[in-house]
């Protein structure tokens, strides 16, 4: 019987992600999931998609009811850990026994960790997961910056199926005619999100310097920039201003199974991202999809574009319309030059990011997760004889012996459970708490014990560090009844104390 696999993904599940692990089908029963507000077209995945109702705020984004679709999963594959549907996956795992791999497309490290939720996100999702694939070295470097271990990450690179990315004219006349470029215009092409820290006005600038240059005036250069933002209507009004409006052309959104028609009527790709505070470029999944086609690339040195493209294409100093211009006008001016990178993109593409290697890739890595065994351990007697002593009324003596039992065993539930029942009995709270807080780091996403830590310190009458436990429950299990009344409880003491 096949391995159960669920993938998540929110609401960014895409076929160009998803290309990579459909080869995985004749290995894995596959299934994805993503949101009812899904940002893309989902339809020409392979493998069967679940889309659940979503509660969403940004990274904050919850999956109502996920856990519970993923009882049966055998392995999790879920998305960067900043995500709370990420976190869903491990109480996922806690509740059901299954394992958690993390995709990391994230280079900047401890990013958004300012806000404190998504702070504990990343902690649980790190703490919890059992094994990272980080699709660039900068991510790995990010994750072990935070603490991951390097041996429990693999790089590997996403790709794009060669079958279908390739060089190929066999529809470049009829595309180009469809989109009013003439057979001799030379093209170059953006694809993206028009939104300013993909270096979009770069490119007007750009444009505007190149087509102002007397030595360029009599070229048929055509600017064919492909995506929606929110700055699609910006972008289209500074060409007007520059008087270059009639050499852009703005198609909107592409299909994707489309996709590899576009790269192919091109001539040069360009990608001139710049790097913000909270992002810097992650992969650059385009320049793949171009240097597969052949195509010679121009991109700038943002975040992780330089592993994509290598010595396969021209990379310039990110938000610099001048040094874009001065590239551009080196690949417009010479045929030869725009043939030799080409080649190089090409030959790139196919020995590194082939959809197929990074699936079997992905395949071994899962089979190892799988493989791998949660070791509890045996009780060792100390244990044994503690709960000996508390039978037979030695109780501080069976208390103390099943304490030092867990300096041994602090993520085991069986010898937390001794520890709490013995030491609320006894009244020993700060013991209590100390184990649940030791405990809590193997397993951050366990509610059991964050209910149970959180009513110790009610009882010590420690009320906001009460709630703020009780608030980490909320944001796996918004509608838990019994954080609910406990935090009703905090506030009712709350407000009793300033009474």
């Amino acid at each position: 019987m096949k391995k159960r696999i669920g993938i998540v993904r929110g609401n960014n599940l895409n076929k160009w992600e998803m290309q990579n692990f459909e080869p995985l089908l004749d290995r894995y029963d596959v299934t994805a999931y993503t949101t009812n507000r899904s940002q893309y077209d989902i339809n020409q995945i392979k493998f069967p998609v679940m889309q659940l109702p979503c509660r969403s705020q940004g990274l904050s984004s919850y999956m109502e009811g996920l856990e519970d679709h993923l009882a049966d999963k055998d392995l999790i594959f879920t998305a960067d850990i900043s995500w709370l549907f990420s976190a869903q996956t491990i109480v996922a795992k806690k509740r059901h026994g299954c394992k958690v791999v993390c995709l990391e497309w994230e280079n900047i490290p401890f990013n958004h960790e300012n806000n404190k939720v998504v702070g504990r996100i990343k902690e649980i999702v790190r703490g919890g997961a059992d094994h990272f694939i980080a699709v660039t070295e900068r991510a790995k470097e990010a994750l072990m910056l935070e603490g991951v271990p390097e041996e429990m990450i693999d790089v590997i690179p996403m790709g794009v199926d060669l079958c279908r990315f390739k060089p190929d004219s066999t529809y470049t006349v009829r595309d180009r005619g469809a989109l009013k470029i003439g057979h001799e215009d030379i093209v170059v092409l953006f694809i993206g999100r028009m939104v300013r820290e993909k270096g979009i006005y770069s490119i007007a600038y750009a444009a505007a310097k190149i087509l102002g240059d007397s030595s360029m005036k009599d070229l048929p250069i055509k600017f064919l920039l492909t995506g929606k933002g929110a700055e699609l209507d910006m972008l289209v009004q500074r060409t007007a201003d520059l008087g270059i409006s009639d050499r852009f052309i703005f198609p909107g959104d592409y299909p994707y199974d489309k996709m590899h028609r576009l790269h192919n009527l091109a001539d040069i790709f360009i990608l001139p991202s710049i790097s913000a505070i909270t992002w810097q470029e992650q992969f650059g999944m385009v320049l793949v999809e171009s240097m597969a086609c052949g195509k010679p690339v121009i991109s700038t040195l943002s975040g992780s574009i330089t592993e994509v493209v290598g010595d396969a294409g021209i990379l310039v100093q990110p938000n610099d319309h001048l040094s874009l211009y001065q590239a551009l006008k080196e690949l417009i001016s010479d045929k030869k030059l725009r043939e030799i990178l080409g080649r190089k993109a090409l030959e790139r593409a196919i020995d590194k990011f082939d959809s197929r290697n990074t699936a079997e890739k992905a395949g071994k890595v899962f089979e190892k997760v799988l493989s791998s065994i949660t070791v509890d351990g045996d009780l060792k007697p100390l244990y044994e004889r503690g709960i000996k002593l508390w039978e037979v009324g030695e109780l501080e003596k069976g208390f103390k012996a099943v304490l030092s039992s867990f300096a041994e065993y602090p993520d085991n539930k069986e010898v937390l459970d001794s520890i709490v029942s013995m030491g609320s009995r006894l009244g020993k709270n700060d013991q209590v708490e100390t184990a649940l807080k030791e405990y809590l780091k193997y397993h951050p996403a366990d509610i059991d014990s964050l209910i149970k830590l959180s009513e110790i310190l009610l009882t010590m009458r420690r009320l906001d560090e009460a709630e703020e436990e009780l608030q980490k429950i909320c944001i796996f299990e918004p509608l838990n009844e019994k954080a609910a009344a406990l935090i009703t409880m905090v506030k009712n003491e709350a407000n009793a104390m300033i009474d």
